[in-house]
């Protein structure tokens, strides 16, 4: 997908979730949410060529 097409359909979602999501929660809570997530895949159900690893 061309760079344009891409923040075409995922900018607004980008925004929302700086704008409207992510300030319902914390500092610690959102730090530790990072911590969590991590570079792990396993449970995601991606194609060989998604994965981060």
């Amino acid at each position: 997908m061309p760079r344009e097409q891409f923040a075409a359909v995922f900018a607004p979602y980008a925004r929302r979730l700086s704008a409207d999501i992510l300030p319902c929660f914390g500092k610690a809570a959102i730090a530790a949410a990072q911590r969590d997530v991590g570079d792990e895949d396993a449970e995601l159900p991606l194609r060989a060529e998604e994965t981060a690893s």
